[in-house]
Order: structure tokens, then sequence, then C-alpha cells
């Protein structure tokens, strides 16, 4: 019983955030149902687990439009951006936005910057950022390069 008392909480909770998008209880509880991600997602926000891994099946798109509308974008800010950890032996790396936006503004390439900031600070680490385009310290005028400056000086 506590395995439908916790399925109902769950798409309880999906009702209440997606509410006002127009999803009704009985869409609310067939997502949840039907969808490992969501009740994972759902978990997360809850504080019953620190991370979810997803993906064996479905496109990234879809899983990142159930996280998106699961935890929403940062308060102020209308971008998302996505960023992987390597913790290697030579030390950690995080590479951001591999491929949650295909052309961002300069403006979204400082707001993700400064988010992904932001998280590495919560891991204990004082971050420094490298913003890579094909042009070395503004040796050359490409569309990509000319953004990435304007995008330096955002930050």
């Amino acid at each position: 019983m506590k395995t439908i008392r916790v399925f109902k909480e769950y798409w309880q909770e999906y009702y209440q955030i997606m509410k006002r998008r127009g999803v009704s209880q009985e869409q609310a509880r067939r997502a949840v149902i039907g969808n490992p991600t969501l009740i994972g997602a759902i978990m997360v926000r809850r504080g019953e687990a620190d991370g979810l891994i997803c993906g064996t099946v479905g496109s990234y798109s879809e899983h990142f439009e159930i996280y998106k509308n699961v935890f929403g974008l940062r308060e102020g800010s209308n971008t998302a951006g996505a960023m992987n950890a390597l913790l290697l032996p030579s030390g950690n790396t995080f590479i951001t936005d591999t491929y949650v936006n295909e052309d961002p503004t300069a403006e979204q390439l400082a707001d993700i910057t400064i988010m992904a900031a932001d998280t590495i600070r919560r891991f204990g680490i004082e971050p420094k950022a490298a913003l890579v385009s094909r042009s070395s310290f503004g040796s050359f005028d490409s569309p990509s390069s000319i953004k990435l400056r304007k995008s330096v000086r955002a930050y």
C-alpha cells in the first residue's frame, strides 16, 4: 500500500506543478505512471534522491523537457544549460552547455557561465571559466568569436 500512497503523492505533486499549464489531474496521473524519468525528477525535487540517470529510452530533449517542467528555470533567467562533470585523476573539469542551446546569444552564454560558476562553487571549487571559440584572444572576427567577446563583457 505504501507504493500506491507514494504514487498518489507523486502525481499530485506533478499536477500542482503543471495545472496552470492546462494539465488535468488525470493527465498528471497518467504522465507519472508511464514515465520513470518523471518519477525520478519528482523524487529529486522532494529530496528523496540526489540525482537521476535517465535516457536509455527516448531522446535527450524529451528528458530535458521533463526536468525543465519539474524544476523550472533559475529565477530571473530564461535560459537553461547543461553541465557535465569530468572527475579525472588530473583534476575536475566541468563542460557547460554542450547540447541544450543550439545557438545561444551572448547574453545567454553569460547567464549560462554565471549559473555554471555558481554550481561549481557548491562543490567547494572556485571556478575559472574558459569561453572557447575559433579565435585566440581576439585574433579572428568570426560571428562566434564576436559573440563570445560580448558574452565575456556581459559576464
